[in-house]
């Protein structure tokens, strides 16, 4: 509309007044989305969605499609990997890249190892993944619950464990899962490992639903409330299991059932 009238101010003659309409809409435009920028942190931070800062050694297959879910999600994600290739793929799904050796402290640092809340190292050597891991920890005050590590040989989970780094064998874990399938076809029929199934883990906060019964909250239709930890102990959730303060659930599920499962909880 500003423009149509700046364009009949021209035709009328009114060459300065046309001129100054436009420099006043674009300087609108321009402050509107400074304005924009510059609340949404606060926003965020009044209403508690902030994006985590999340940051993910090796941009292979699994660092890119981990990236890709994570973005989904709507967190903030950065990969780190010493492979152009990799880090080409990755920028192509929009995904931010720091090209660099991840064992290299300034390399962690350009890419924000600082302002991180997780660390996941996928790559397929455990040396990297543990080397990381431990520089996190020592350099940067990074606790057990903020890394996650892939270990491609099973037989290096203990090292791993024993420095008090969550991690994961893809082998054993598909191993596991193929096994559960095999004569029980429906078992992830939910939760199957696509781009459409989420599991995850939160904190119970919400004053609603501490000291109800899981059968007594109203969860998503396409959602499973399936472990609890409660302290030290991991508990098989069931109906009558109540929820306390502080406990934290696992759910799985379709990937927006289980964020709208989350939101109740939490």
């Amino acid at each position: 509309m500003a423009v149509y009238f700046s364009i009949r101010l021209n035709d009328m003659g009114l060459v300065t007044e046309s001129t100054a309409l436009l420099g006043l809409m674009f300087i609108t435009i321009i402050l509107t989305v400074l304005i924009t920028g510059l609340s949404a942190r606060f926003i965020a931070k009044r209403t508690g969605v902030i994006p985590m800062e999340i940051l993910i050694i090796g941009g292979g297959g699994v660092g890119r499609t981990l990236a890709e879910r994570f973005i989904k999600r709507g967190e903030n994600v950065v990969i780190i990997d010493n492979n152009e290739e990799n880090c080409k793929k990755a920028m192509k799904l929009g995904i931010r890249t720091v090209h660099g050796d991840a064992e290299d402290v300034g390399v962690l640092k350009k890419a924000g190892i600082g302002k991180t809340k997780y660390l996941v190292a996928t790559t397929d050597h455990d040396n990297t993944n543990l080397l990381v891991c431990q520089v996190a920890r020592t350099k940067f005050g990074f606790t057990e619950e903020k890394l996650v590590a892939r270990v491609n040989n099973p037989e290096n989970l203990n090292a791993f464990k024993d420095l008090g780094i969550r991690s994961i064998s893809p082998i054993i874990a598909t191993a596991t899962m193929l096994d559960g399938m095999v004569g029980h076809p429906l078992m992830f029929s939910m939760c199957e490992v696509s781009s459409e199934g989420d599991i995850i883990e939160v904190r119970v906060s919400n004053k609603n639903v501490i000291g109800k019964a899981i059968k007594d909250i109203t969860l998503p239709k396409d959602s499973l409330l399936v472990m609890l930890r409660r302290g030290n102990d991991s508990l098989i959730a069931h109906g009558d299991t109540t929820l306390e303060e502080g406990d934290h659930v696992t759910i799985v599920g379709k990937m927006n059932a289980v964020r709208e499962a989350a939101d109740i909880i939490k």
